[in-house]
């Protein structure tokens, strides 16, 4: 990894101090290679948006909550907190609504390799939507993923007025390095996409922190679950729900996305916000919600498993709520063992 790593290069960019009428310097982008090379425009994804500061950096964030957003450690190093504005639009020139920073977190140190993630907390609530985040390892983050990227920069080299607005482009990871970071491919990214963010699944599970010169080779990403301590801590100090676990039957929102028990289907009594249907039985489903199927002795179905056909054995096979229902009783006419529920049929005599 060190040759690659030698010829990376940070995807940030500087702009010039004075702006032209028509926004940022006529020249700001034409210093630096376009982003997201032959990407193509995202007209929607709000909640991923441009931010610049006063001094001169330029970079692109998501908003992962009413007051928080992400972007990369080297974004927003030396930079006052109060000089970023934060742009929501698919355009610079088309901007919907303007936010302010009021202060800027990031990992321990300037070292950027293996920690280049930072907070921001935003102004006021964010109106726009959110973009998930990767607050454990998502599962399928491995080598071959595909990937996507979101980001803002020029599209035409010889145009420098194409800058500034949001492209996406996909892509592949080729190799995961432990817990905090992953190298790709194929979505090209380049100066002005740092701190976008590298989606999987449609989740934020990558900010977008340098590549190889060209922006056509590989680049490197650092994963944000390893970092998810820095970020919870900003979702708890502004009020926000904190996601503690993927989603579980038993009445809450633990992943702080689309409200309790959502998308659990029809094995959760609670799917998608409903009341507990009431006490538990045994029909393959999590009556109580407590995170638990059908947890009750002599159900064939605990856990999950689907049900059978049923059998006189004093376990409801097929999961219908009724032990042994097809069975003969004790006193019951009987052909054959299997039709009685004590499992043994006897001649009873005259008596």
């Amino acid at each position: 990894m060190r040759t690659l790593r030698a010829g990376l290069v940070l995807l940030g960019l500087f702009v010039g101090a004075g702006c032209e009428q028509d926004g940022l310097p006529a020249d700001w982008v034409s210093r630096y290679p376009w982003p997201i090379v032959d990407g193509y425009r995202e007209t929607g994804e709000l909640p991923v948006v441009m931010i610049y500061n006063d001094r001169g950096a330029g970079c692109t964030a998501s908003v992962i909550a009413p007051r928080v957003a992400l972007t990369a450690k080297h974004c927003v190093l030396g930079m006052s907190a109060s000089g970023w504005h934060v742009l929501v639009g698919g355009s610079m020139y088309a901007v919907v609504e303007e936010y302010r920073v009021v202060e800027t977190r990031t990992t321990p140190g300037t070292s950027i390799e293996e920690r280049d993630i930072a907070v921001m907390i935003l102004d006021r609530d964010f109106t726009h939507g959110f973009k998930r985040w990767e607050f454990l390892p998502w599962p399928g983050v491995r080598a071959g993923a595909e990937i996507t990227a979101i980001g803002y920069g020029q599209t035409d080299p010889s145009n420098p007025y194409s800058a500034g607005t949001k492209y996406r482009r996909n892509g592949n990871i080729v190799t995961v390095l432990g817990a905090e970071e992953f190298i790709t491919r194929g979505e090209n990214t380049c100066q002005g996409d740092s701190g976008g963010p590298i989606l999987f699944q449609d989740v934020v599970t990558g900010i977008v922190s340098r590549g190889e010169e060209g922006c056509t080779g590989m680049g490197i990403m650092t994963r944000v679950s390893a970092f998810a301590d820095l970020v919870n801590q900003a979702l708890i100090d502004t009020g926000a729900c904190v996601p503690v676990q993927f989603e579980v039957c038993n009445g809450v929102d633990d992943d702080c996305w689309n409200g309790p028990d959502d998308g659990l289907g029809p094995l959760c009594a609670c799917s998608d916000g409903a009341p507990p249907a009431g006490p538990e039985v045994c029909n393959g489903r999590d009556d109580d919600c407590n995170a638990a199927i059908a947890d009750l002795p002599n159900c064939a179905c605990t856990g999950g498993v689907p049900p059978g056909t049923e059998t006189c054995n004093g376990i409801d096979d097929d999961c219908n709520g009724v032990i042994d229902d097809p069975c003969r009783r004790l006193g019951e006419s009987c052909a054959t063992d299997g039709e009685c529920s004590t499992g043994l049929c006897a001649d009873l005599g005259a008596g």
